[in-house]
């Protein structure tokens, strides 16, 4: 079940990144994740947080929590340092 759950989760990051690089999708939920990526210049890094998040999950070892401003992000310690 993890393992159907990753590709998954892979599969769907992967259409998010090409949405992104595009500029426009099909799907209408990744078109709104990509103009709103594009549109306000949003970092990769936080789309790579936002996907640790809710794609990948917390259970990975190796992740600090941090709280910016408004929003709480998991980043790899190794940025951290």
């Amino acid at each position: 079940m993890i393992m159907i759950r990753q590709n998954y989760c892979n599969n769907l990051k992967k259409k998010h990144y090409e949405a992104i690089s595009r500029g426009i999708s099909l799907n209408p939920i990744l078109n709104s994740f990509q103009r709103t990526v594009n549109e306000y210049n949003i970092d990769l890094k936080l789309v790579d947080c936002f996907f640790l998040q809710h794609g990948d999950g917390p259970e990975q070892k190796g992740y600090t929590i941090v709280m910016p401003i408004k929003n709480t992000f998991m980043v790899p310690q190794k940025w951290l340092a």
